[in-house]
């Protein structure tokens, strides 16, 4: 506790934020020609979409949908609003009102709840006919987050400490663990490990806690100095492109009247709070950021933007009573507002960065080249949807795969910009995020039209979701036996970029073990209702998926599917065939090589054990590797602990005893090898000492 006071007395010394500036609705400094990093000039406002004409209501959630609209939680409104350039609708089905929103696989969820009402704590799944519920809770409150591929779900009721549930799989894991303290969850984030969650105590100082499912730690905010009957909570929660969490608290009286308010930055690998903005007589109520730029909402309706390092205010928006919610949506921003009729969603479009030129050159694939050098490395050698060439030498093809990713209807939501921003699924990470150079720069081209030629002559792409591609050899003739080893398997490997890394549908890397992977595959096989399979409905599009549609309905390889799960979907005529054995003796080249074409979209930019882009260089990959084994204790190797998310990595590769774990460790157990010829690893290429990586 000592620590922790003289944290909080030290934060004045090092603001980048003063209550001169946020503070009083009187207060000045951060007027109208006040501009700092961030702040764009020249943003319009599209006219305010009326959601509700009840003042009792605010925008608790909003959530895109990815079609150029934003889903709405409104309450106490029961109803989902679906609000965009067209107007607002209503998505009916729910039976408490929705709080929160989260996206999971191209699925939206909502947690409901109300004060004092016993079991309004439930998660509703949206579908073509309306809102489902999947998960009935008995508490008052229930918060949607995703992590991964799997949604969190935090019950919550007064003076109890929450309940996590998880969906991992289609399955819910219920109560799978609990928070460590009684108190309200108010805001979770993910870091794309783990969950950071934000929460309100009966009174007192807000609480912040980090984990997942194996269990939540608290970590211990610097205190609002909150008097009796007086309780903080957590009102928003964002990153910065630092990887620093933003914290925004808000300092309420018994009867919820907002007294003062807070923006705190913790530095997560230094473990320490700092302060970047203090209000009174007012609060934060909004928090979020894109890029380097921060934005933040009050509750005396004003809307601050900036940086981690300072904020200004951007006196440009509509006059209203408050700001409860914000979206950067590409490059535009949503925020939900109070106003004395009633909740409004209003839409900021931005314009130049101040100081920057907009520029009228017309874009051309040229320009856009070389931010595609960071996709280069996994496109070229993975079976992906997107396939460029080998170091981008054939720019007619390349522009056509880029062409076929691009959305020039609603340019920010083309799936060449969700994936590179990790919007939506992407095995490679987050090489553009939002708001970066090269996101910035690929959104503009797709906006101008994605021409294939600049300023000399401008050749428009043609737009995705035109004919569907072939996708494979055409099927098998009537008659014809389909099997698993002959006809599918080398249709996933479409897929084996992403499903080797990931929960649901998990694929053993490079398709090694095929016992293992038809055994997964049938998991998603409906052999009553062959077109019903989660395996086609995913691949083809007709639900959410983060993959894209690499088998349309109706081409090659969706109509082989169709036909091998109508014969029963065998394996390869009969039983299955033994599961592939360990190598006495594995060699890099024969054995390891393969399983490395799982990691090389992300260690070709790595420092940290870096890959050759395709896994062209044999030797310098070899030592690399070299650089992550424990031939001393062989289990403890880097490469092994971190592939199975023992030691810090952002996914688990595989598991503990998987097949490629066990080729890992005989090949580290045998002395890392070279190839069959070769004896153990050269003294000079190893480890300069043995220890826990």
């Amino acid at each position: 506790m000592r620590n922790r006071i003289l944290l909080w007395q030290a934060l004045p010394a090092v603001l980048g934020f003063g209550a001169t500036v946020v503070g009083c609705s009187g207060g000045g400094g951060g007027g109208a020609g006040s501009t700092a990093a961030g702040v764009r000039a020249g943003a319009s406002w599209d006219p305010p979409l009326a959601l509700s004409s009840s003042p009792s209501t605010e925008v608790r959630a909003l959530e895109a949908d990815g079609n150029g609209e934003v889903l709405v939680a409104l309450p106490p409104q029961l109803d989902v609003l679906r609000a965009g350039p067209g107007g607002v609708s209503l998505e009916t089905g729910l039976s408490d009102p929705p709080e929160s929103l989260a996206t999971v696989g191209g699925e939206v969820f909502a947690g409901t709840g109300a004060d004092g009402v016993s079991g309004a704590a439930d998660v509703y799944r949206r579908d073509v006919g309306g809102w489902q519920r999947v998960l009935d809770g008995a508490g008052e409150h229930m918060l949607v987050v995703a992590l991964g591929a799997d949604l969190y779900a935090f019950e919550s009721s007064p003076g109890t400490a929450p309940t996590v549930h998880v969906l991992s799989s289609g399955q819910w894991n219920r109560a799978v663990v609990t928070l460590p303290v009684a108190c309200l969850p108010q805001q979770a984030l993910s870091d794309g490990t783990s969950l950071w969650v934000g929460a309100a105590p009966d009174q007192g100082d807000a609480l912040l806690f980090q984990g997942d499912a194996t269990g939540f730690q608290q970590l211990p905010l610097p205190s609002a100095m909150p008097a009796p009957n007086e309780r903080e909570r957590v009102t928003g929660l964002a990153f910065d492109d630092q990887g620093n969490l933003l914290v925004a608290t808000a300092l309420e009286d018994g009867s919820g009247t907002v007294l003062r308010g807070r923006v705190l930055v913790y530095d997560v690998a230094q473990q320490t709070f700092r302060q970047l903005a203090d209000l009174n007589s007012a609060a934060p109520l909004a928090l979020a950021s894109t890029g380097s730029t921060v934005f933040v909402g009050t509750s005396a309706g004003r809307l601050l933007e900036g940086d981690s390092q300072s904020l200004s205010e951007d006196a440009s928006v509509p006059a209203n009573l408050g700001i409860t919610r914000l979206l950067p949506d590409g490059g535009d921003l949503w925020v939900g507002v109070r106003t004395g009729s009633g909740a409004e969603l209003l839409r900021r479009h931005s314009g130049t960065p101040a100081g920057g030129s907009g520029g009228g050159a017309v874009l051309g694939y040229a320009d856009i080249k070389p931010s595609l050098a960071a996709c280069a490395g996994c496109h070229s050698s993975l079976s992906t949807g997107f396939v460029l060439s080998a170091g981008l030498s054939d720019d007619a093809a390349d522009f056509a795969a880029v062409a076929a990713q691009v959305d020039p209807q609603s340019p920010d939501r083309s799936p060449l910009l969700l994936k590179a921003s990790a919007q939506t699924t992407h095995g490679g990470g987050s090489p553009w995020p939002v708001g970066s150079a090269d996101y910035d720069l690929v959104l503009r081209w797709i906006q101008q039209g994605a021409n294939q030629q600049g300023s000399s002559g401008a050749s428009p792409a043609t737009p995705a979701g035109g004919s569907p591609p072939s996708s494979g050899a055409a099927p098998p003739a009537n008659g014809v036996k389909v099997s698993y080893l002959t006809h599918i398997k080398p249709l996933l490997g479409t897929c084996v970029g992403c499903h080797s890394s990931r929960s649901g549908y998990r694929l053993s890397a490079g398709l090694a073990n095929d016992t293992a992977d038809y055994q997964a595959t049938l998991g998603y096989v409906n052999k009553a209702q062959p077109d019903a399979s989660q395996l086609l409905r995913k691949t083809s599009g007709a639900v959410g998926h983060g993959g894209g549609s690499p088998w349309p309905a109706g081409s090659n390889a969706y109509r082989t599917v169709v036909l091998w799960i109508q014969q029963g979907a065998p394996y390869d005529g009969g039983t299955p065939a033994a599961a592939p054995t360990v190598p006495a003796r594995p060699t890099y080249l024969d054995d390891v090589k393969p399983i490395l074409s799982t990691c090389v979209g992300c260690h070709a930019k790595e420092d940290d054990m870096r890959l050759s882009p395709g896994l062209k260089d044999d030797t310098g990959d070899y030592r690399s590797v070299l650089g992550q084994v424990n031939l001393g204790t062989p289990a403890r190797s880097g490469i092994l602990r971190k592939a199975t998310k023992q030691s810090g990595h952002p996914v688990k590769v595989f598991d503990v005893g998987s097949l490629p774990y066990q080729v890992l460790l005989k090949w580290i157990q045998t002395g890392a090898p070279y190839s069959k010829t070769s004896g153990p690893a050269p003294a000079n290429l190893r480890r300069k000492k043995d220890d826990d990586d």
